[in-house]
Parts: C-alpha cells; structure tokens; sequence
C-alpha cells in the first residue's frame, strides 16, 4: 500500500494560493514552522518506517501557476 498526497491550488477556490498549504507540508516534516516558505516545496516522500501505520507516504505540492 501507498498512500500520495496531492495538495493543489485550484483558482477561486478555497486551496487558493496564500491559504499555507506548503507550510503546511514543510512544518510536518522538519516538525518546525519555516521562517522563510518557498512559493512551492519539492515532492517529499516519507518512508515507511518512519510511520506509526509503516505505509510509504508521497506527498507533491502542486500550484498551476
């Protein structure tokens, strides 16, 4: 099993763009909020072995701008 998160920007939309959807993302791996959030971050995978439920997570910060 594998799970993959896609967090998007949709216009007008409530994941629109400035909401902290990268924060977010950045916050749960460093376990730390980020001073300084990039527009976007890179595609994170989180191993399996560092899961209570040992399930390989995908996680990919999409913007269409």
């Amino acid at each position: 099993m594998n799970v993959q998160l896609v967090i998007c920007y949709i216009e007008n939309c409530i994941f629109s763009a400035g909401v902290g959807k990268t924060s977010l993302i950045l916050t749960l791996v460093s376990e730390e909020f980020p001073d300084d959030v990039p527009a976007k971050a890179e595609e994170i995978t989180i191993p399996a072995d560092v899961t209570p439920e040992r399930v390989p997570t995908h996680i990919v910060d999409y913007s269409c701008k």
